[in-house]
């Protein structure tokens, strides 16, 4: 459910493990409350994603997982890539999935413009993905799946995340 994380130490993720995405499209929001811009990385991991606090492995430093990070301008899938723009407080990342098209798009305010837009394609995944996101300490965030208003409309035909968990 929507809630803030901020974490002490470390490189910590957090999970929505209880959404197993395997079909549709799918939206959800990270409001970016402060920022140490050091690591922040929001996006989706797939069941074999494993993540190592110790070892500073968060989300998209594996092949089983995707982010983009707006601390240091640049997506993660294994290796880094410049792309979109440095984030500040108060800024919103919108996460779209479209399992079906296998797609991954992230936006800024509300803005999916370049720099920001699709930024994985024909995305390869094990079993179905969740929401995912690692970030250092110094950072603080708010999560929301849907459970509340979002700040900025989904894109047409994105679900919010919540709303599989309300599904029997």
């Amino acid at each position: 459910r929507a809630g803030r994380a901020t974490p002490e130490k470390g490189f910590p993720t957090v999970v929505y493990s209880g959404a197993l995405l395997t079909h549709g499209r799918w939206y959800f929001e990270v409001t970016i409350v402060s920022t140490s811009y050091r690591a922040t990385q929001i996006g989706w991991a797939d069941l074999q994603f494993v993540a190592s606090s110790f070892k500073g492995n968060g989300v998209g430093d594996d092949p089983h997982s995707w982010a983009m990070d707006g601390d240091r301008s640049c997506l993660w899938c294994v290796g880094s890539k410049a792309w979109g723009e440095r984030w500040k407080p108060g800024d919103v990342v919108g996460c779209c999935l479209d399992l079906d098209n296998r797609l991954m798009r992230f936006s800024l305010n509300g803005s999916f413009e370049p720099p920001f837009g699709t930024a994985f394609e024909r995305v390869p995944f094990s079993g179905g993905l969740y929401p995912a996101t690692s970030f250092s300490p110094g950072v603080s965030l708010t999560f929301n799946m849907g459970e509340l208003p979002f700040a900025h409309p989904p894109p047409a035909g994105h679900a919010p995340v919540a709303s599989f968990r309300q599904q029997p």
